[in-house]
């Protein structure tokens, strides 16, 4: 049982900089479901691919995100979540509007569209992994330093809950942004949100002093 004076969870974990990183944590869920149920139609009703293709397709952003995670912590070790963070998410809003290139430019022939979608979506899957070594961290970072009990649990109840909120608002998310502006317009979207959350998270630590 806790102490009267022992640190309130729930007060811990409605702090401002745990706030922004916690919808963080929801914006990449969302951007990672979004892309993966907007891709697949786009492959196939835009470029023409295949199902067997498609899939090869998007087996590479889960790939690189588990290829770049090594390097990823790397990071994270050498700079802290802290700056981790950031600069994973910025390596993300750069990497979203790789994917709808072909829509814009014009379509190469069929080897180097293959080659080109191959790497945009193995770029943004390594991406990926570098924003996600260094969110999750800084969660557990910010909970520790507010003193909250329990901050592992707290911690993890967190970031499994809102990811999971994410996961769900992703597809919805992705499917209107495609009705109404197209597929190159959406991946311009859910970069700009990714790019206006996290950025509001960095400011927010940067006001308390985190």
């Amino acid at each position: 049982r806790l102490s009267q004076d022992a640190p309130n969870p729930l007060r811990a974990a409605m702090q401002g900089p745990v706030l922004m990183v916690g919808a963080s944590v929801c914006t990449l869920a969302s951007i990672t479901s979004g892309v993966e149920t907007a891709l697949p139609l786009h492959l196939h009703e835009t470029l023409g691919f295949e199902s067997d293709h498609t899939g090869y397709i998007l087996a590479l952003i889960s790939v690189s995100y588990a290829v770049a995670s090594y390097p990823a912590g790397l990071m994270c070790d050498r700079l802290g979540p802290r700056a981790a963070m950031p600069l994973g998410s910025l390596l993300c809003v750069g990497s979203l509007p790789l994917l709808a290139v072909p829509v814009v430019a014009p379509a190469p022939a069929w080897a180097p569209l293959v080659a080109q979608q191959a790497a945009a979506c193995a770029t943004f899957g390594a991406a990926q992994s570098a924003m996600a070594v260094g969110l999750f961290p800084l969660l557990m970072q910010l909970l520790e330093a507010s003193e909250a009990p329990h901050a592992s649990t707290l911690s993890s109840l967190i970031s499994n809950a809102l990811f999971a909120l994410g996961l769900a608002l992703g597809p919805p998310l992705s499917g209107v942004l495609m009705t109404c502006c197209g597929f190159a317009w959406a991946m311009c979207g859910l970069s700009g949100l990714l790019l206006l959350v996290t950025g509001l998270a960095s400011a927010v630590q940067w006001a308390h002093g985190e």
